[in-house]
């Protein structure tokens, strides 16, 4: 992936108060890790709001399209979003991707995922797990909901017996 950074800080003084709000998109170039069959894809966002109302903030990174990020008031923020795989010539092993995200507000803390994980050995599908879903906590409680699936590979095939595909739901509301 292409190295880049993208930025926007802005500073507000008031009689009483110094506002900050801002966000900071990182992308690392790890083509280095490929020698080491390792090939990651990772975008990284901080986001910080010390305002007393929401803003938002779009950046443009280099060589990516413009992205539009929410800042709610007075939080901090972070975002990780992209793929690893740790493969051989000609055999993928570990194929992980998806989003993963956290909010830290006063009054409340969100954690999101949409996450992927593909096993494999020696070329053999092992198992897919999928997870997706969202959690908040704040002053009314905590409440969240959350997929998560495991899809059997050829593996089955393989031993001669046949491992279900699974999937279940958790829905917290307190």
């Amino acid at each position: 992936s292409q190295a880049g950074s993208a930025g926007a800080i802005h500073i507000r003084q008031t009689s009483s108060s110094v506002d900050v709000w801002g966000a900071l998109l990182v992308t690392v170039d790890l083509s280095f890790l490929k020698d080491a069959g390792i090939a990651a894809d990772v975008t990284r966002v901080f986001l910080l709001n010390t305002s007393g109302q929401n803003h938002s903030e779009t950046l443009s990174p280099p060589g990516q399209k413009a992205i539009t990020l929410s800042l709610p008031t007075r939080s901090i923020g972070y975002h990780l979003e992209g793929d690893l795989r740790f493969a051989l010539p000609g055999m993928e092993w570990v194929k992980m991707s998806g989003v993963y995200a956290i909010q830290l507000g006063i009054e409340s803390i969100t954690i999101e995922m949409d996450a992927q994980i593909k096993l494999s050995v020696a070329g053999v599908s092992l198992f897919a797990l999928d997870v997706d879903g969202v959690g908040s906590l704040d002053s009314s409680g905590f409440a969240a909901s959350f997929k998560a699936s495991i899809a059997p590979g050829s593996l089955n095939s393989a031993l001669g017996f046949t491992m279900p595909s699974m999937a279940f739901t958790v829905v917290i509301n307190t």
